[in-house]
């Protein structure tokens, strides 16, 4: 009787045994969410502006929008939220801007200081996230936003973006539509609900282009619907 209630034992604590472990794995994320997300997006850009994911995920060349919005202007300070390779603060740079930029994958911001170097024009680099990089208050005569990771949606994310600028200031958006506010489903950042730029570049700036028009992104390119907005702060 009671080597059946061992063997009993034993075999109840081998069957616990999946359901312990799925069990970890489901309260895992939640216990070290943050760490791993961003570990995890580390990884993947590295991945990628190493061309370890092929060449063909992203536009190389500088963003035709922002060279609309900017040539002829006269160069002051310029921030590229999450560069990658540098395509947009190396244009900038060669018209004579002083250009911060920032990025988390390493491989990106080493890409983009071998092309400044390359180039003969100064670049400083930060790696950073979106949500963890010092704006600072009235640094700024244009902040680029083109395919950026950015949570519009965030009030407190948007305002020290408004504050960074200088009186004056731009701030230049491209990114794409594709986000319902009927789904369930998490929103990943820089997604882009229809009219939602304008409602996010109300308060304290003043909007001198907005539209949304069908484009071929410059990630994972396709014909899509993009945002495409040009503000100045107040």
């Amino acid at each position: 009787m009671v080597a059946m209630d061992n063997r009993a034992k034993s075999e109840w604590r081998w069957a616990a045994l999946p359901v312990a472990a799925l069990l970890l794995l489901a309260v895992l994320p939640y216990v070290s969410r943050d760490w791993t997300t961003r570990e995890r997006n580390e990884h993947h850009f590295d991945r990628i502006f190493r061309g370890l994911e092929g060449t063909s995920l992203f536009s190389l060349q500088p963003n035709a929008y922002m060279i609309r919005t900017l040539e002829g202007r006269t160069p002051g300070r310029a921030l590229d939220v999450a560069m990658g390779q540098g395509r947009n603060a190396l244009w900038l740079a060669s018209k004579g801007w002083d250009v911060t930029g920032f990025d988390i994958s390493q491989a990106g911001l080493d890409a983009a200081l071998a092309s400044a170097k390359n180039l003969g024009v100064p670049l400083h680099t930060m790696r950073e996230s979106v949500d963890d990089f010092d704006y600072g208050r009235e640094r700024w005569d244009v902040v680029l936003l083109i395919y950026a990771p950015v949570r519009y949606e965030s009030k407190e994310l948007m305002k020290r973006i408004h504050d960074s600028l200088k009186p004056g200031g731009l701030v230049i958006v491209e990114d794409e539509i594709e986000w319902s506010r009927s789904r369930t489903d998490p929103r990943p950042p820089g997604s882009l609900a229809p009219g939602e730029l304008r409602a996010a570049f109300t308060d304290g700036y003043q909007i001198l282009d907005l539209h949304e028009v069908q484009a071929v992104s410059e990630w994972f390119p396709r014909l899509t619907l993009l945002g495409r907005l040009t503000a100045q702060r107040q």
